[in-house]
């Protein structure tokens, strides 16, 4: 995240069954060095046991955030 001068999930729906959380949404942010912008979709699972995460799972748009690298 420090090459990143801003950074910042938003997330634009919630799916939740049994055990597990999902969280759709965008990553939006500015790369420092190149200063070029992104918006990238995202995923996040969640796999909650006795009300604690047990498991976290995380698929972006790699081609999103490798393009505002270059």
């Amino acid at each position: 995240m420090a090459e990143w001068s801003s950074f910042a999930p938003g997330p634009t729906e919630f799916i939740a069954e049994g055990d597990t959380v999902v969280s759709l949404g965008v990553f939006t942010g500015k790369h420092g060095a190149t200063g070029k912008s992104v918006q990238a979709h995202y995923a996040h699972f969640w796999d909650v046991k006795a009300g604690k995460i047990a498991r976290f799972r995380q698929y972006i748009d790699t081609l999103a955030v490798a393009e505002a690298r270059c």
